[in-house]
């Protein structure tokens, strides 16, 4: 990674901190498989600007895709449906809006 582009990320961080929001980054080069499941099913989510939850960053659009329709977020992580999300990660049936993030595997 450039000197640059580290130092502009090592600020992004920073900024937060003093707004009280912690900014991370990850490498998405590498894909995911059933010995190394995505985490944002387990770990975190995405609430977009109305307030719509989805399950990570890669899917984005609660048009396409949205767990806990009508509810809060903290409803939505607790509900049947995102459970039912979780666990078929869990059990190798890895749902078709994730295949593509996952080796060998098409949506």
């Amino acid at each position: 990674m450039a000197v640059v582009e580290r130092a502009r990320l090592e600020g992004l961080v920073a900024l937060g901190k003093t707004q009280g929001v912690r900014v991370s980054f990850w490498d998405v080069s590498d894909k995911f498989d059933s010995q190394n499941l995505c985490p944002w099913p387990f770990e975190r989510a995405v609430v977009t600007s109305d307030l719509r939850t989805v399950p990570c960053c890669m899917i984005g659009d609660p048009d396409k895709f949205e767990l806990g329709k009508g509810l809060s977020f903290m409803k939505a992580w607790k509900s049947d449906e995102y459970r039912d999300f979780r666990a078929s990660h869990l059990a190798g049936q890895i749902p078709s809006v994730c295949r593509g993030c996952y080796k060998g595997m098409k949506e």
